[in-house]
């Protein structure tokens, strides 16, 4: 006897688009959807949360009733930020003021399309790591998502977007920089997350929230470098102490000598990403400089700690995590070649 199997779906394709909503949870109709960049992965989750009714009948131990409760749909995207419309328009916004959008996802090998409305971004990640382009995780609370069959789902009249053809930013185009302006050309890995901190307010009569507000909000991320020398990380000696020409005080703050002293006890700087170039007539890698060239700035930085680790069998490297006050995506003119 011979077993078979049917066919599995895989690196299955679709067009994805984006744009923002002028009223919450209603997706804009009659206009084209933004591109996305080079999409990685995608991943939608609806947890309709049931209200289990237990009872004390002396029958049974398990729920009687299973209610609707309130949906919580999430929705995650990885992509490779080509055009730097998506990107800026988290980043910046996640800061400023929150702005929701509706995903429109067209699947071609089933025909099916997905409308994802009310989605809100409550964490941003950018991953800039040697030898892999810069990578892009948004994770969006969202107030629904529709399906249907060929154009069903989607609103009327939309388009999607076309491809750049924008080279994705990759590792020989990125630097870090810490303080802003002083590259540091050791690093190996930049993490960084913006977290949005949002809040689902439901709404009596339906299972879907009404909206997502915004609390407080948070930077923080980590980097990771070698080094030949101790003098290649020069903001380490700021964190978190350093020697004084007095034996009996060996540990001093070095801002405790600053006139009034900085209310956090700790330096504050920026850390800069450079994205690279984009844009129509960008070369790459960026010589000579065309184009525009982006970058990621997180302002009001602190290092509280030094994670050093001295393997016998690995590189010696340095781990310093940040935390900052303000993350903002802008753009300047690039360097003369």
């Amino acid at each position: 006897m011979v077993t078979t199997f049917s066919p599995i779906a895989a690196g299955w394709r679709a067009a994805v688009g984006w744009y923002p909503e002028a009223t919450y949870g209603t997706a804009v109709p009659s206009v084209q959807y933004h591109w996305v960049g080079a999409v990685q992965s995608m991943k939608a989750t609806i947890d309709k949360q049931p209200i289990l009714v237990y009872r004390m009948d002396g029958s049974t131990d398990f729920p009687a009733y299973l209610l609707k409760g309130v949906r919580n749909v999430d929705f995650s995207i990885t992509y490779w930020p080509q055009d730097i419309a998506l990107l800026l328009d988290d980043i910046n916004n996640i800061g400023l003021s929150t702005v929701s959008h509706t995903f429109i996802i067209e699947d071609f090998d089933t025909t099916n399309t997905y409308t994802i409305t009310g989605a809100v971004a409550n964490t941003v990640t950018i991953t800039g790591k040697t030898a892999n382009a810069l990578e892009v995780t948004i994770t969006y609370w969202c107030q629904n998502i529709i399906w249907g069959t060929g154009v069903a789902g989607l609103p009327v009249g939309v388009t999607f977007s076309a491809d750049p053809l924008n080279t994705p930013f990759f590792f020989s185009q990125e630097s870090v920089q810490i303080p802003s302006g002083t590259p540091q050309v050791q690093a190996l890995t930049f993490t960084g997350t913006i977290t949005n901190n949002l809040y689902r307010v439901p709404q009596f009569g339906t299972d879907v929230i009404r909206s997502v507000p915004t609390l407080t909000r948070k930077a923080e991320g980590t980097l990771t470098a070698t080094f030949a020398s101790i003098n290649d990380v020069p903001n380490e000696r700021n964190v978190p102490y350093e020697y004084t020409a007095v034996r009996t005080t060996p540990y001093l703050d070095p801002e405790q000598l600053l006139t009034p002293p900085t209310p956090s006890g700790l330096s504050q700087q920026t850390i800069r990403l450079i994205l690279g170039l984009q844009g129509a007539g960008a070369n790459y890698p960026p010589t000579p400089a065309v184009g525009t060239v982006f970058y990621l700035d997180y302002a009001g930085a602190v290092l509280p700690k030094i994670d050093l680790t001295v393997p016998i069998s690995d590189l010696v490297a340095v781990e310093l995590p940040w935390t900052a006050t303000n993350a903002t995506v802008a753009s300047h003119a690039p360097p003369a070649p």
